[in-house]
């Protein structure tokens, strides 16, 4: 028993000792130097346009996926297609329908290694009011100090989504219903 006591102790302080967790850096996005892109066929083509105000706020560390956490934020006002009348229609009812959804939002569930620094982002994306779940494919690029007293990091996602399921019927023949979301992202943090 006299052997056993010290083993005894060593487990008990072992097993109540507190863990040490890795906390996920807190980072929002350059809107600055970040792109959002969307690409579809149209009469056979691709075509492709952007949105110009979005925002986002990540929960990231590359040692532990699992904490990962994305919320993002596109304003559907800001589509940009290089023509102000195309931009009109695309905000319009027949297609996002801005003014009754001014936004679509993004917010992550689950995460997935996919290989080294590339991983599958799951969660909710909602579009002219309709939530459906969506898997983006995203590649870490890497971080580093830049001259302003933060970190910065670089992400690109992609997605592919069918318009019709949120209800984006518009001309089915003429335009593809097949949207590939294109993504280029720099986020910034504090350093710890």
């Amino acid at each position: 028993m006299k052997r056993f006591l010290p083993f005894l102790l060593l487990m008990t302080m072992l097993w109540t000792a507190p863990t040490a967790q890795v906390q996920a850096k807190k980072y929002t996005v350059d809107k600055v130097y970040s792109t959002v892109f969307f690409r579809v066929r149209f009469w056979k083509t691709p075509f492709m346009g952007r949105f110009d105000n979005f925002d986002a706020q990540l929960d990231f560390d590359p040692k532990k996926l699992s904490a990962t956490k994305l919320t993002a934020t596109v304003k559907v006002a800001s589509v940009n297609t290089n023509n102000k009348v195309r931009n009109r229609v695309v905000h319009s009812k027949a297609f996002l329908d801005g003014k009754s959804h001014p936004a679509m939002t993004f917010k992550s569930e689950k995460v997935v290694k996919v290989v080294k620094n590339t991983f599958w982002l799951a969660g909710k994306l909602t579009i002219k009011g309709k939530t459906l779940p969506v898997v983006f494919r995203v590649k870490f690029l890497g971080e580093a100090d830049d001259p302003w007293g933060s970190v910065r990091a670089g992400f690109s996602a992609t997605a592919t989504l069918d318009r019709t399921k949120f209800g984006v019927t518009f001309m089915p023949k003429m335009i593809g219903t097949k949207v590939k979301l294109i993504m280029n992202i720099i986020m910034t943090r504090k350093k710890s």
